[in-house]
């Protein structure tokens, strides 16, 4: 069942689920920070984190940190501030395909993120703890389509989690992957190369009207750096 919430700021839809959890889908703009702040201090005060927050957009950022954690951003093209979440095997709702979502990671793919809202290491800051990710849009890089194509073929993400993204049912996207694979042998990097082509000109009118898209043309890795010293500093006199 469906219905409204007016509660904050930001308007949220809540979905009833079963047990006691609540999921409330935030939309991803520039009040979702602040948003995911209040509702961590109304868990806080509270003392109840059984609700469970759900937002749509693109990562634009990715850090990992060995095999079973990773930092994300997701954003959208307008963003100034982007939304901050982990992704922990320990957190996912299903430890088995963990690896296989962890790997899709791409920047530009556009994700359904659903999870609890948790601190950071910083008061009042805010995330959200992944626990379970719905791939709805490809990234428009052949390259990172092409890695995409090869973690299905090789059984670490199912092909029902990435053909509604191609715009394809479960059948016809395992059945491309294998006409690729007769005609070329799987350890050819070059092997995707055509199926990722064919898929990203299918979809290339939804990707040309796509104004949410974020500009991935900067450097979008994150600096763990301190600002550099003054040149007083840096450069003392002997």
């Amino acid at each position: 069942m469906l219905f409204l919430a007016a509660s904050g700021k930001a308007a949220d839809l809540k979905v009833e689920t079963n047990g006691n959890k609540n999921v409330f889908n935030l939309n991803l703009d520039d009040c979702a920070v602040s948003e995911l702040q209040r509702r961590l201090h109304a868990q806080n005060e509270k003392g109840d984190d059984n609700d469970l927050v759900q937002l749509e957009g693109y990562l634009t950022t990715l850090r990992k940190f060995g095999n079973s954690f990773c930092f994300l951003d997701i954003s959208k093209r307008g963003n100034k501030v982007p939304v901050q979440a982990t992704l922990k095997r320990a957190a996912f709702l299903s430890p088995d395909r963990f690896d296989g979502f962890r790997k899709s990671l791409c920047p530009g793919i556009k994700l359904s993120i659903t999870g609890s809202v948790a601190p950071t290491r910083i008061p009042e800051e805010a995330l959200v703890s992944i626990q379970n990710i719905t791939i709805q849009k490809l990234p428009h890089n052949p390259q990172h389509v092409r890695k995409l194509l090869r973690i299905v073929s090789d059984g670490l993400l199912d092909a029902s989690d990435l053909a509604p993204a191609a715009k394809m049912s479960k059948e016809e996207l395992v059945n491309a992957i294998q006409d690729a694979k007769e005609r070329m042998d799987s350890s050819n990097p070059k092997l995707f190369n055509d199926l990722a082509k064919s898929i990203l000109e299918n979809l290339r009118d939804v990707n040309e009207n796509d104004l949410e898209y974020p500009d991935l043309s900067h450097n979008n890795t994150y600096k763990h750096s301190l600002p550099l010293a003054p040149p007083e500093v840096q450069f003392p006199s002997l």
